[in-house]
């Protein structure tokens, strides 16, 4: 299956969007992997990143 582009586009526009208005950036993943990736890319915390592949992530929001 061919990946769209912009589908990883979106996510780097939202955190810079938020970076500009100070915001802090929560973000869920669906993998450790993916999760490391914003920590090394964008710099975001990791206890600022939560597993979408279950419940988990809503005690730490």
């Amino acid at each position: 299956m061919p990946t769209n582009p912009f589908t990883s586009l979106q996510p780097a526009a939202a955190i810079h969007v938020a970076r500009t208005v100070e915001a802090d950036v929560y973000a869920t993943v669906g993998s450790e992997g993916k999760g490391q990736h914003l920590v090394d890319t964008f710099g975001i915390p990791r206890h600022y990143t939560f597993r979408s592949r279950d419940s988990s992530f809503v005690n730490g929001v």
